[in-house]
């Protein structure tokens, strides 16, 4: 199954380091875009590979391989999609397939001034049967077209000592903000939802909400469940009636959230 991963942090706040072990720990093919030579690439051994040994590129000789002193991002990315920018032709026999497709600063290439035709081509990226991990300095460098594409998931890369956080891929993590960030998270994931829908969704989750948002009534009867989910509405969208045009961002799909 072809999932998007958003991987969001500061410079030198590690991202390279968790795509490289995410690589690593993946049993599928990898390819990185790798522009600037991370250390943690070179550190662990991955070795290059150029556009045009991309179609032959297999995964039996080394699972992961990168691409780097990247001179004309677009282009590259129009190659690995199969895709002729003079032409205006794709060929899937030159495309990458079936594999991991890792796109470190995407902000620079993955963005509203790529030409329609090669956004299309990366927006469809199931259809390629990729797995697309894309990282970025702010959440606002995120392309709308990808946002557009609901991702699976986004990790926020920590930058602090204060809060424990826990990670799958190392020992405990932690972030300067984390109530914030949970503040933020809920926010979003129930902006336009009415107290009924929030009900219908999250009734079994709404213990675990109420500890990460510090509500303090309890939720011991339904009475009091449909109360939190009236504050969780109000919270998200600042009244317990969404306008319409709040309403209508419920279309959004909501995405999973680590914080590293």
């Amino acid at each position: 199954m072809s999932q998007l991963t958003l991987l969001i942090g500061r410079k030198g706040s590690g991202k390279s380091t968790t795509f490289c072990e995410i690589a690593q720990y993946m049993k599928r093919r990898t390819l990185i875009i790798d522009p600037g030579q991370a250390r943690a690439y070179t550190d662990a051994g991955i070795g290059f590979i150029t556009t045009k040994e991309i179609p032959a590129f297999d995964g039996y000789e080394a699972k992961i391989k990168r691409i780097s002193n990247v001179i004309n991002k677009k282009q590259l990315v129009a190659q690995i999609f199969g895709f002729d920018l003079e032409t205006n032709s794709i060929s899937r026999s030159r495309a990458f397939l079936n594999g991991n497709l890792i796109m470190e600063d995407a902000a620079s290439y993955v963005n509203s001034s790529m030409t329609e035709a090669l956004r299309e081509c990366v927006k469809a990226f199931k259809q390629y049967g990729l797995n697309l991990f894309l990282s970025y300095h702010s959440l606002d460098e995120i392309s709308p077209d990808i946002l557009r594409l609901s991702p699976d998931k986004a990790i926020f890369k920590k930058s602090g000592e204060t809060e424990k956080v826990f990670s799958r891929i190392r020992k405990a993590r932690s972030f300067s903000n984390y109530e914030g960030a949970m503040r933020a998270y809920y926010q979003a994931q129930y902006f336009g939802l009415t107290p009924e829908e929030i009900f219908q969704q999250s009734r079994r989750f709404l213990k675990g909400i109420a500890q990460d948002l510090y509500y303090e009534k309890p939720l011991a009867t339904e009475k009091d469940q449909k109360a939190f989910c009236k504050f969780l509405s109000k919270f998200a969208s600042g009244r317990v009636n969404p306008t319409k045009a709040q309403r209508s961002m419920a279309n959004y799909q909501p995405f999973g959230v680590d914080l590293r």
